[in-house]
C-alpha cells in the first residue's frame, strides 16, 4: 500500500555557484571548474553507479564519461527538449528521468542519457505540468510525479501519480487543492512520499 506524507514546504531554491577561476578555495574544500566552456550549465546529474559518467544540460544535453575531464562533441544529446528536471534513477543502472521546461511530458533514458523516448502518464488521472520526480532505493519501490493540473476551464489544483513498473501503467494517489511543485521519497522505507505545495 502507497503512503503519501504531506509536507508544509514552499519550494526549495538551490544556489549554484558561478566559478570566475579555474579552481579556487571556498570553505574547507577546493573547486575546479570542468568545463565545457561557454553558455550556462543549467543541472548536473552523477551516475551513481559510476561517477565517472556525468550528464549536463547546456543547450542540449552533454554526456562526460572521464569524471567531467572531457566533454566530446559525440555526448552531445538533441533528441529531447530543453530539460529543466533531472535525476539518475537510484536502482536501475544507466536509467534517468527528465521533464522538459514545457514540464507536460516525461522522459526516460535507459542507456545513461545517450537516447530518449516519452513516457505517457496512462493512468494519470490527469496530464498535468509535471514540477516534481520522486525514485525510492529499491527497484520495486513506487515512482511518483507531481504537479499541476488545468482543465481549461479556470480550475486547477495538484496532482501525485505513481507507478511500480517504471512508468509502463500510473496510477493517480493524491489530488490535493494545492499545487505540487516537489515530490521527495523517503530513502529508508521507499514508499513514503513527502509533497511541497504552496
Amino acid at each position: 500500500m502507497m503512503e503519501v506524507r504531506l509536507a508544509a514546504m514552499t519550494r526549495a531554491v538551490l544556489a549554484a555557484v558561478a566559478l570566475a577561476a579555474p579552481s579556487m578555495t571556498w570553505g574547507s574544500g577546493q573547486w575546479t571548474a570542468l568545463g565545457p566552456r561557454g553558455g550556462t550549465v543549467e543541472l548536473v546529474a552523477v551516475d551513481p553507479f559510476d561517477p565517472n559518467t556525468v550528464v549536463i544540460e547546456r543547450s542540449g544535453l552533454r554526456v562526460s564519461t572521464d569524471g567531467g575531464d572531457s566533454w566530446p562533441a559525440t555526448g552531445v544529446v538533441t533528441d529531447v527538449p530543453y530539460i529543466e528536471r533531472m535525476f539518475y534513477d537510484p536502482v536501475r543502472e544507466d536509467m534517468l528521468w527528465a521533464v522538459p521546461v514545457s514540464d507536460d511530458r516525461l522522459y526516460r533514458s535507459g542507456d545513461g542519457g545517450r537516447s530518449w523516448e516519452e513516457v505517457p502518464l496512462v493512468g494519470c488521472v490527469w496530464q498535468p505540468q509535471i514540477r516534481g520526480l520522486g525514485v525510492g532505493p529499491t527497484a520495486s519501490d513506487p515512482l511518483y510525479v507531481g504537479g499541476i493540473w488545468i482543465d481549461g476551464k479556470q480550475n486547477d489544483g495538484g496532482v501525485v501519480c505513481a507507478s511500480t513498473d517504471a512508468g509502463a501503467s500510473w496510477s493517480t494517489v493524491f489530488l490535493p487543492p494545492e499545487h505540487v511543485y516537489s515530490v521527495c521519497v523517503d530513502p529508508n522505507d521507499g514508499v513514503t512520499a513527502y509533497v511541497g505545495m504552496d
